[in-house]
């Protein structure tokens, strides 16, 4: 059982709660730890691959380029959010004819308040 399942199951419990809070400082420093050593190696790469290889520099540039380029495409298209928002507030048409017995409904309740 992983200690987010047994945090979740135990909280008031000091012994589970430390254990599950140490563990998660030292994933927060190793995965800081980790993306700071990326970056370094790829800025080493790029400064030993500038003058030795330009054509492997370029590649790696363009290849760091693309990972932008790619968040882009999966974004939503502008007509998709239209057509979600334009079809957000109307009512399906199986509620229709319900919404219809209730108005009747309710029309006849306020029409015989009003006779009384």
């Amino acid at each position: 059982m992983s200690k987010g399942n047994l945090y979740s199951k135990y909280p008031s419990d000091p012994i589970v709660r430390g254990s599950y809070y140490r563990l998660y400082r030292q994933y927060n420093k190793l995965r800081k730890f980790k993306a700071r050593t990326f970056k370094a190696c790829i800025l080493s790469k790029l400064d030993d691959l500038q003058t030795d290889n330009p054509k492997s520099y370029w590649h790696l540039i363009n290849s760091l380029k693309e990972d932008d380029q790619n968040d882009k495409v999966k974004s939503v298209d502008a007509s998709d959010w239209y057509e979600y928002f334009k079809d957000l507030n109307t009512i399906p048409n199986s509620c229709k004819n319900r919404l219809k017995q209730l108005d009747s409904q309710l029309n006849g309740m306020h029409n015989s308040k009003n006779i009384q």
